[in-house]
């Protein structure tokens, strides 16, 4: 693992979740204490680009492909446009990844 190994995962995901500087939002995602780029890239895959979010939801017990599982879940039934006005951006991830919503939303049973 380098930083470079994650800044070329983050950079090929785009400016969302390389924020145009791939080395230092690698960085953070190593001092969030995700260092492996097939994680990174998970957790990319699943739109989270924020590196504390995957962290607290890695230590919650939650895997990127399950996170898809929970948003599945927490997006039945719903229209787009109920999604749009309950989440930024009408997604639950991007709102936690934002600061919108917390992590928790993800958490609950």
């Amino acid at each position: 693992m380098t930083t470079n190994d994650i800044a070329e995962v983050l950079a090929t995901f785009g400016e969302v979740f390389s924020g145009g500087r791939p080395e230092e939002v690698a960085a953070e995602w190593i001092a969030a204490g995700v260092t492996d780029p097939d994680e990174v890239c998970g957790w990319c895959m699943a739109d989270v680009w924020e590196p504390q979010v995957a962290a607290k939801l890695r230590s919650a017990g939650v895997s990127p492909q399950g996170l898809a599982s929970i948003v599945a879940e927490m997006t039945r039934g719903m229209t787009d446009d109920d999604m749009r006005h309950r989440w930024t951006d009408g997604s639950p991830v991007y709102a936690a990844c934002n600061g919108d919503v917390s992590v928790d939303i993800f958490l609950r049973d």
